[in-house]
C-alpha cells in the first residue's frame, strides 16, 4: 500500500490525511487499471501514456469530503453515464450525436465541479474564485451562481485523460482557453474551463456540449433534455505548435 498523505483538502481547507479520490465515480466505470494521458506525457510524445492502476484518481480530498460526493452525487452520475454508455457504442465513427438524457442535472453538473475541485492545486483553496466553486460542491442544494466557471461534455473516444489547471497554448479550435480540469475515460470526457472570450470561443470551435446551465437546476428532480455530444479521440485538447515560415533567400 501506498504510504498515506498529508496536506489540505482541496474542498474543505482542512489540514490531514487525504483519501484517493476517483474523479470519475468508480461505480460510473472507473474502476480499472487505464492507460493515462496527461500534459507531460504528450509533451514527451509517449504513445501510450501512463498506466494508473486504481483508474482516474487523485488523492487530493478528506475522508469526509470524498465520502460526501458520493452520497449526494454518485448516483446521479452513475445514471448518466449508463445512459451514455449505450449511446457510445454506437457512435464510434460519427462526428456529432444528439441524444436525450433523463437525469438530475444539478447533482451531475456538482459531480463535474468536484472533479475539477479534486484537480486544483494545494495553492488554489486560497484562490478568489475558487470558493464559488467549493461552496457549490460543498452544498448539495445550492443551484447558480458560478459565474466564472463554464462546464462542458464529449463522447469520449480512445485513452483517458487527466489534467489540471493550465492555460493551453497552440490549440486545437483557436484561442487558448483557460482550463481548470479535463477528465476523460470512456464514454464521456468533461472539461471545467474560465467564463471569457477566449475559452468559450475556443469551446464553440470545438463544439463542445455547454451543461453549465444544469447548474441551475433543482436537486433530485428529473428532466429529459436533448444533448448533441461530439465525438472526441482521446487527447488533451492542444495541437503541436505551427511550423515557422521560411524565411525568403537574401
Amino acid at each position: 500500500m501506498s504510504e498515506p498523505t498529508q496536506g489540505y483538502c482541496r474542498l474543505c481547507g482542512t489540514h490531514g490525511q487525504l483519501t484517493d479520490e476517483h474523479l470519475i465515480p468508480e461505480s460510473a466505470g472507473n474502476d480499472s487499471s487505464v492507460q493515462l494521458h496527461t500534459f507531460q506525457s504528450i509533451s514527451e510524445q509517449r504513445k501510450t501514456g501512463v498506466t494508473w492502476r486504481k483508474g482516474l484518481t487523485r488523492r487530493t480530498l478528506c475522508k469526509r469530503c470524498n465520502e460526501r460526493g458520493g452520497q449526494y452525487y454518485v448516483s446521479a452520475f452513475r445514471a448518466w453515464t449508463r445512459q451514455a454508455r449505450s449511446l457510445h457504442a454506437q457512435a464510434a465513427h460519427e462526428k456529432c450525436v444528439l441524444h436525450p438524457f433523463t437525469a438530475d442535472f444539478l447533482s451531475v453538473v456538482k459531480q463535474i465541479a468536484l472533479m475539477a475541485v479534486a484537480m486544483s492545486e494545494t495553492a488554489s483553496i486560497h484562490w478568489g474564485h475558487y470558493p464559488q466553486l467549493r461552496r457549490f460542491c460543498f452544498l448539495p442544494k445550492m443551484s447558480g451562481g458560478l459565474p466564472d466557471f463554464r462546464f462542458f461534455v464529449y463522447l469520449h473516444f480512445g485513452q483517458a485523460v487527466r489534467e489540471g489547471v493550465f492555460h493551453m497554448i497552440d490549440t486545437k479550435g483557436g484561442p487558448a482557453p483557460g482550463l481548470f480540469c479535463q477528465v476523460g475515460r470512456s464514454p464521456l470526457g468533461y472539461l471545467v474551463t474560465s467564463s471569457d472570450i477566449n475559452s468559450l470561443s475556443w469551446a464553440a470551435n470545438l463544439k463542445l456540449c455547454d451543461v453549465s446551465g444544469f447548474a441551475n437546476r433543482e436537486r433530485g428532480r428529473l428532466r429529459t433534455e436533448f444533448l448533441a455530444l461530439p465525438c472526441l479521440r482521446g487527447a488533451l485538447p492542444f495541437g503541436p505548435a505551427p511550423r515557422p515560415s521560411k524565411l525568403p533567400k537574401m
